[in-house]
């Protein structure tokens, strides 16, 4: 009768333990770096977004990148859907103001650091300049925002 119970230790049912990690990676050689992290516990992750989010854009900022341009600069997704994009990134003197960010959504937000695109801000707003391949000219692109026109 004890082979029949020779297929190791019962299982375990406990709940596994929660992983929270935050790992700090510098840029070589520049000013700067990128915050990676990995969490569990949503409390945990909620505490460190807001002490980051407080000490990386000025209070009301981002509340005033989205009343200017509405939601993504490329695409028009809502404003929870974006991410504020620097135009002259911080490690190369941009500042973290209105006239230098965008919002964008993450699938545009990723075309900016990964492909040709180019965001601009001219006559204060925001415009995306699409790589030759699209167009060779390549004529800067605006979403229009109506509510400005008012």
């Amino acid at each position: 009768m004890e082979a029949l119970d020779e297929d190791g230790p019962e299982p375990d049912d406990r709940p596994p333990a929660l992983v929270n990690e935050l790992h700090l990676v510098r840029h070589r050689g520049k000013a700067g770096g990128a915050l990676k992290g990995r969490f569990d516990d949503a409390a945990m992750f909620d505490a460190i977004a807001t002490v980051i989010d407080a000490h990386a854009r000025p209070d009301g900022l981002r509340r005033a990148i989205a009343a200017r341009d509405r939601g993504c600069a490329g695409c028009g997704r809502p404003p929870s859907w974006c991410e504020v994009h620097h135009v002259t990134a911080r490690q190369d003197g941009g500042d973290t103001a209105l006239h230098n960010c965008v919002m964008l959504c993450r699938a545009c937000h990723r075309l900016q650091h990964h492909s040709e695109w180019e965001v601009r801000i001219r006559d204060g707003l925001p415009e995306l300049i699409p790589p030759a391949w699209i167009d060779p000219q390549r004529r800067p692109r605006r979403r229009p925002l109506l509510h400005l026109a008012a």
